[in-house]
């Protein structure tokens, strides 16, 4: 199964960080990764 989601159009990305930085002060780089744990049954696994 593909899962997708729209989270946001962002117009102008060159901006968007100065924008923010603006507004709620500096920032910090993350990264986000998920893992599924179903099996083809359903169920959860490790």
């Amino acid at each position: 199964m593909i899962e997708a989601e729209l989270k946001s159009v962002v117009r102008e990305p060159g901006a968007l960080p100065r924008r923010l930085e603006d507004a709620y002060g500096p920032g910090r780089a993350e990264v986000h990764r998920n893992t599924c744990h179903d099996t083809p049954g359903g169920q959860l696994g490790s």
